[in-house]
């Protein structure tokens, strides 16, 4: 079934526009019919106003009702410059008798490239006709208020309604030429699709905690909540470590209030948490309280809610030498799998400071056995989880040494990160000039999809001014035109929004959406005008359709009834091999996505200009539509 209606939408995806009844204007200088002759060199205009305020509208009705979810025109342009374009206006459909706005805008930003404006609706709409109304008149090329256009077309495009879906104009970021891309978070874990950071554009993430010194995060999915655990100072306990809780219910875009967990109470400090939720009443952690014997020791803290833990406990430890001396601060991770609790730490003073990451297991929580070193680098374990890919474990160790990175180490022994199973990934600290020296790290981990981390970091070497930052596993976005080239430097809102960066104030381009690997192309978008502070919703074909699609054999072999593409994979052109002339080629992204339609009747095609990836091409015959399946390098 999956399969059917991906090929049903490979099929019947172009956008198409309507067939016009009517078209009338307010006013006129130049007939509104030049507004929808399909000459762009012809065009309609207002009257000219004395003030810009006044209102001028165009609207078109179509023969019949049709569904319609953008809206295209040219403006007038003269010297590359769109004369007389309004510089807020409202898009308006009828329902009935009445006009209700689909689409607003303020201050649209002057477009220079002699290019269509095609402008999205944020849904699809049934309706007869379609208005443009001002609020505020542009200006033509000698300074009057004026309403001008060369073409103004409405449409329906089904990627609009179903795979990439303009929101709305109010990103927070509007005023810094930023646009919000939602839904690019990472997808189930890969190890081959780790490649893909990108850093929170809040630095720091939580900057309502109220303290001075914050960091070591532990965070846990509870129901749609999560429960981010950390560990710092604050004013009201006199400087020393506490553990604190504060939660966030729209996947960390805020967080509400702040929860004393632990305080020190017998001990100056209580810190570096790593919290494990088994069950709806059933929390465990570890944490590190000091001073036991003058040492920061491993303890551990049980609860049935996540907020109210009975703590203070040591855990004990067998066949580790030297257990009494053992200095293990920064580092305690707790790790559970079928029944065994596995605890990863660091000793600071055995065999003078040894930083590598030790490994100890326990049956019942409290008391530990060692193993082994884990690790042999000179590194601090914060965090652990694990991700089933190709149906075995793959372990996730996160380590930092107060510098300026983290080190990404996947295995598939839990007992052994010194042969990982990918090259160990280094990601260091962001841009911002107070995030220099990481003094933690916590994964952000849900349903088998590692989201990303949140960390701690310091200004100074002393470590004593953390606050927490995140860094988002996603995908990449990239828009483009023949100007301009946007996303290749992003920046994250959240781990499933990406804040997109512009140099300039409008384009019309296309998104192209890669997985997070950076190279596997997903979707590229329709044409779309992006101006900053838009927000768009990109919501991907079933994965399951993309799999069936992605691991089908390519087309490499002749067939006489189906012919094949050669050569596959490519770089600069593929010929087509079938056995009746051609009269039009497209291309899709493996995603159904069209990307391009070339009218031609030669057999052999130019792709330099595709971004590598994987592709659909239909070939169309008089006698059918071969479809082949090719690889741009």
């Amino acid at each position: 079934m999956k399969k059917t209606l991906l090929l049903l939408f490979l099929i019947n995806l172009s956008a198409y526009s309507q067939e016009i009844k009517n078209v009338t204007a307010s006013s006129s200088i130049w007939n509104e019919q030049k507004a929808i002759d399909k000459d762009k060199n012809s065009v309609w205009s207002s009257d000219a106003r004395v003030s810009s305020l006044d209102v001028e509208d165009i609207s078109i009705t179509f023969t019949s009702p049709q569904n319609i979810n953008y809206i295209k025109v040219f403006p007038r342009y003269i010297n590359k410059k769109a004369c007389g374009f309004p510089k807020s206006f409202d898009i308006k459909y009828r329902s009935g008798q009445e006009w209700i706005t689909i689409r607003s805008e303020t201050n649209f930003p002057q477009a220079e490239r002699n290019e269509y404006i095609i402008l999205p609706f944020p849904k699809t709409v049934e309706t007869s006709a379609i208005l443009f109304i001002t609020r505020e008149l542009g200006k033509d090329d000698v300074g009057n208020n004026i309403f001008q256009l060369a073409e103004f077309e409405a449409g329906f495009e089904q990627d609009f309604k179903d795979n990439f879906l303009y929101v709305s104009n109010n990103s927070r970021y509007k005023s810094n030429n930023v646009n919000e891309i939602r839904n690019v978070g990472s997808d189930s874990f890969d190890p081959n699709k780790l490649n893909v950071w990108h850093y929170d554009i809040r630095k720091p993430l939580m900057d309502n905690m109220s303290a001075p010194n914050y960091y070591s995060p532990s965070i846990v999915k509870n129901g749609d909540v999560w429960n981010i655990y950390y560990g710092g100072f604050d004013y009201a306990n006199f400087l020393k470590d506490n553990i604190y809780l504060t939660a966030s219910a729209d996947n960390f875009l805020t967080f509400k209030g702040k929860a004393h967990v632990i305080s020190n109470v017998q001990y100056e400090h209580a810190n570096n948490c790593s919290v494990i939720k088994e069950g709806d009443n059933d929390w465990k952690m570890l944490y590190t309280a000091y001073p036991l014997k003058n040492k920061n020791k491993p303890h551990y803290g049980k609860s049935t809610n996540g907020l109210n833990w009975n703590f203070n406990n040591p855990v004990t430890m067998s066949n580790y030498p030297a257990w009494d001396q053992t200095n293990s601060d920064g580092g305690n991770v707790l790790f559970s799998e079928n029944g065994l609790y596995h605890m990863f730490f660091t000793d600071y003073n055995h065999e003078n400071q040894d930083f590598r990451v030790h490994h100890a297991t326990s049956r019942n929580f409290v008391d530990y056995k060692y193993k082994g070193v884990a690790q042999n680098k000179e590194r601090i374990a914060t965090d652990l989880k694990s991700f089933d890919y190709n149906n075995n474990k793959h372990y996730l160790l996160g380590t930092h040494r107060n510098t300026n990175n983290v080190e990404l180490t996947v295995s598939t022994d839990l007992d052994n990160f010194d042969n990982p199973t990918i090259p160990t990934i280094t990601l260091n600290n962001s841009s911002n000039p107070n995030d220099k020296f990481i003094a933690t790290l916590g994964f952000v981990e849900d349903e088998n999809s590692l989201k990303g981390y949140l960390y701690g970091s310091s200004s100074v070497t002393t470590l004593n001014n953390n606050k927490i930052y995140a860094n988002w596993l996603q995908k990449k976005v990239i828009f483009k035109n023949d100007h301009v080239r946007w996303g290749d430097v992003e920046e994250a809102y959240g781990p499933d929004r990406i804040a997109l960066f512009m140099s300039t104030q409008v384009e019309t381009g296309k998104f192209y959406i890669y997985d997070s690997d950076g190279t596997t192309l997903l979707y590229t978008s329709p044409l779309v005008t992006m101006k900053s502070g838009d927000i768009w919703d990109f919501v991907s074909t079933d994965q399951a359709a993309l799999e069936t699609v992605v691991s089908a054999p390519l087309n490499e072999t002749p067939n006489e009834s189906q012919g094949k593409v050669y050569p596959n994979p490519a770089k600069n052109s593929i010929s087509i091999a079938v056995d009746e002339p051609i009269s039009k080629v497209e291309i899709y992204t493996i995603l159904g996505g069209l990307v391009t339609t070339i009218e031609t009747t030669k057999n052999k095609i130019a792709i330099e200009s595709l971004i590598s990836g994987t592709y659909v091409l239909k070939a169309y015959t008089k006698n059918g539509i071969h479809d082949f399946k090719f690889i741009k390098n």
